[in-house]
C-alpha cells in the first residue's frame, strides 16, 4: 500500500474516533459485563434433607435483579422430576407489591431464574425466593440505592 493511502486512512479513523470540539458524547458503556452474587442465599431443607439454594444475582450490563435457584444434587438424585421449584425476585413492602414473573422447573434442571429490571419498583429493594412443595425461603433482602442489607438471609426447614 502507498504511504499516502495509509495516511489518509489514519485520518479517517482519527476523525470517526475523536470528536470534533463541542459535540456531545454518547454514554460509555462497561469495559466488561458482569453477574455478580448479591447478599447471602436463603437455604431450603425439607424433611432434614437439603433440598437447594436461592441467591439474589445483579447483571451489570442489563441492570436485571435475578433470583437464581440450585438445586442440591442428593435431592435431584432421589427426586429424578417428581418435583419443581418456582423461583422469583420480589420487591420490598416500602415498594409495594411488585414482583418479577416466577419461573417454575423441574428439579432436572440444576438451575432455575427469574429477573425484572432493577429500576422496577421504588424504591430499588429486592430479594430472591423460592418454592419448594408449599415451602419457601429468601435470600437477603438488598437496598441497591445504598448497597444495604435490610433483612435475610432466611434460611427454611419444612
Amino acid at each position: 500500500m502507498r504511504l499516502h493511502v495509509i495516511a489518509a486512512a489514519l485520518a479517517a479513523t482519527a476523525a470517526a474516533v475523536v470528536p470534533a470540539a463541542g459535540t456531545a458524547h454518547a454514554a460509555v458503556q462497561p469495559a466488561s459485563c458482569s453477574t455478580i452474587d448479591i447478599g447471602d442465599p436463603g437455604q431450603m431443607w425439607i424433611s432434614n434433607q437439603y433440598v437447594g439454594e436461592v441467591e439474589q444475582q445483579y447483571d451489570s450490563c442489563t441492570h436485571l435483579v435475578i433470583a437464581h435457584w440450585q438445586w442440591a444434587g442428593s435431592w435431584q438424585q432421589a427426586h429424578n422430576g417428581s418435583t419443581s421449584v418456582t423461583v422469583y425476585v420480589q420487591a420490598s413492602q416500602a415498594a409495594g407489591f411488585k414482583q418479577s414473573v416466577p419461573t417454575t422447573k423441574p428439579d432436572t434442571q440444576k438451575d432455575v431464574s427469574a429477573a425484572i429490571d432493577v429500576h422496577a419498583a421504588t424504591p430499588d429493594q429486592w430479594l430472591a425466593e423460592a418454592v419448594v412443595n408449599f415451602c419457601g425461603t429468601h435470600g437477603t433482602l438488598h437496598d441497591y440505592s445504598n448497597g444495604g442489607t435490610l433483612d435475610g438471609p432466611h434460611p427454611t426447614h419444612c
